[in-house]
């Protein structure tokens, strides 16, 4: 479904005994995991701490999780070009899945029914963005290993 990478002919063949990891998959898996998962754990005491507020820290957390992990899958569907050459919209299977994740996303926060079955709240324009530049700080560092192992 991935559309074809420039060059991906001209790399040579990792051959029975190449790794399926290399260095920079095992890097990006550990700081993914640490950034976005170290993200969450301080937004949610953020939120706890300053509002008082159980379901709004865990609304918070909850969608800093989904809503990063569906913004930064477009930086690691390609670990040779930047997000900004590769181009997020030029896999429309994805564009898909990554919008119908943040349909259900939102619905998770905003319908009454998922709101009591979950025990979220409603997220507001300031809490967006927070979500947001979490989401844009998890690219930042996939785009920086990226660059480092060019």
């Amino acid at each position: 479904m991935e559309p074809k990478q420039k060059g991906l002919m001209l790399d040579k063949p990792k051959g029975l005994q190449g790794e399926l990891l290399n260095r920079q998959v095992k890097l990006l898996i550990g700081l993914i995991s640490l950034v976005t998962g170290g993200a969450a754990l301080l937004v949610f005491w953020w939120y706890l701490k300053f509002s008082g507020d159980l379901q709004l820290a865990r609304s918070m957390a909850f969608t800093v999780l989904g809503v990063g992990t569906l913004l930064y899958v477009f930086s690691i569907s390609n670990l040779k070009e930047p997000i900004w050459k590769a181009g997020v919209g030029k896999n429309l299977w994805l564009c898909g899945a990554v919008m119908l994740g943040l349909g259900l996303q939102t619905a998770a926060i905003y319908t009454p029914v998922l709101q009591r079955l979950l025990r979220t709240t409603a997220l507001g324009v300031n809490e967006w963005i927070v979500v947001l530049v979490t989401g844009g700080v998890v690219i930042g560092v996939i785009e920086g290993v990226k660059w480092r192992y060019k």
